[in-house]
């Protein structure tokens, strides 16, 4: 199947998500389905996605999901650039919270540990989301989820702004230490399986 592309700028987690149920479930891919994910995973006022959110979506579509992160509690450290106010990510960390908790009763497996390309291959049978940096392949530098394949030495990427291509693991980690070092916030990995 060929790349799902988002239809609007804010929703790359939930159009990468689409993309997903298509290929472990042969749901159909369209907008509605896309806007109906970011709708429950949305940390308004942000627009950006909650893993927690996310994988709450999917373990409803009864996929099996996993929940991997470097740090639990919710950060946006450029949130100024967006003209956002501290309020506006207060509001945001709680609706992180409250996602989270459903995580929780949902028995969704919630794992701390380092991500790093090995963190990735290691679930090499799976399809998942990864939040990094694409800068390195799309020229600016922002916050997204993506879907992630391993294939032997390289992984295949479905970024919903620009299409499906290949790049090795420099790249994807290049990726994901852009978004620690320019975007001061830590890699997700939401690992998915029907």
């Amino acid at each position: 199947m060929g790349p799902y592309l988002q239809s609007t700028e804010y929703t790359t987690a939930a159009a990468s998500l689409v993309y997903i149920l298509h290929e472990l479930t042969g749901q159909i891919q369209n907008t509605w389905i896309e806007l109906d994910i970011w709708r429950s995973s949305a940390l308004l006022p942000t627009r950006a996605s909650s893993i927690y959110g996310l994988a709450n979506y999917c373990a409803k579509q009864g996929l099996k999901a996993t929940i991997i992160i470097q740090k639990k509690q919710y950060s946006f450290p450029d949130y100024r650039f967006f003209r956002y106010k501290k309020t506006d990510i207060d509001i945001a960390k709680d609706m992180q919270d409250y996602y989270q908790r459903q995580a929780v009763i949902l028995n969704i497996p919630i794992i701390k540990q380092k991500i790093d390309v090995e963190t990735i291959k290691s679930y090499n049978k799976q399809i998942m989301l990864v939040r990094l940096n694409p800068r390195v392949w799309r020229g600016t530098t922002t916050s997204n989820f993506v879907v992630v394949k391993p294939i032997n030495e390289h992984f295949i990427i479905m970024d919903p702004a620009i299409g499906q291509f290949c790049i090795t693991a420099e790249t994807l980690q290049q990726a994901l230490n852009d978004l620690q070092d320019k975007k001061k916030r830590e890699p997700q990995l939401l690992v998915l399986q029907s």
